[in-house]
């Protein structure tokens, strides 16, 4: 399993570490404390993308739009962190 830092996802993102951190502690993103230092999973980011990802449509009139899937993500139970580390339930 591969784990970021908050700054890598950040830049990967194109967000600030400040969204990230919010993220992070609204259970959006899980993360992994590794001797103090936060660590998110590539996988856990990959989900998070996939759930948020836009579907290029075209209107009845045949313009091209795009709609934002807003999927909330948020880890509740312990099959839920399974999924978002892509482990098998």
């Amino acid at each position: 399993m591969q784990l970021l830092t908050q700054k890598e996802v950040s830049s990967m993102l194109k967000v600030s570490i400040k969204t990230i951190t919010r993220l992070r502690l609204k259970g959006t993103l899980p993360t992994y404390k590794v001797e103090n230092r936060v660590r998110i999973p590539l996988v856990a980011v990959k989900l998070y993308l996939e759930k948020r990802k836009c579907l290029n449509l075209k209107s009845h009139h045949g313009s091209d739009y795009s709609q934002t899937l807003t999927t909330s993500f948020i880890i509740k139970t312990e099959e839920d962190k399974d999924r978002a580390l892509g482990r098998e339930i």
